[in-house]
């Protein structure tokens, strides 16, 4: 018999469960078995993807990306040597209206973010300028509404690591 033609798949992809947990930790420095990382994946673990197939992907799987992607940046703003092995000479203990309000506060800030989350050279990915738009739109919200620097560069970390950017493989 003819074998029946099967609609075309992806060529894309997401990361699993797991790849994501790994991922975050690698990138943040923070490792898979920091308490509140682990508490919060095994709570998430059930919301992220468990398949591959990007057709599959919920809005309850982002929920969970976000989720264990806030923990994962803020377990590594929280932490100064991790902080600083990931910002550099960022000073969070700047306040933030100040920090952020010269453009080299915020290259500190995007920068890094855009080197380990983003990647550069890769056979797809989001524009450096979007991604860097998009960051400084965020940082100017926080700031205005009066976010110190920690919950900035938390919120960016988070929003850069719960992104497609990441998730998508």
């Amino acid at each position: 018999a003819t074998p029946s033609d099967q609609p075309a798949q992806p060529d894309i992809g997401v990361r699993t469960f797991d790849q994501l947990n790994h991922s975050m930790s690698q990138i943040t420095g923070v490792p898979v078995t920091n308490a509140g990382v682990r508490a919060t994946y095994l709570q998430v673990r059930q919301q992220l993807p468990p398949v591959a197939r990007i057709e599959a992907f919920l809005a309850s799987h982002q929920t969970g990306v976000a989720q264990l992607a806030i923990k994962y940046c803020a377990a590594m703003v929280d932490d100064p040597a991790r902080r600083a092995a990931f910002f550099g000479s960022l000073n969070l203990s700047t306040p933030a209206a100040t920090l952020f309000a010269a453009q080299s506060g915020r290259d500190a800030l995007i920068d890094p973010l855009l080197a380990r989350v983003v990647g550069a050279n890769l056979a797809s990915q989001p524009a450096d300028a979007d991604v860097r738009s998009t960051l400084s739109t965020l940082v100017d919200r926080l700031v205005t509404n009066g976010a110190d620097s920690p919950t900035v560069a938390k919120a960016a970390c988070a929003a850069t690591l719960g992104s497609a950017a990441l998730t998508v493989q």
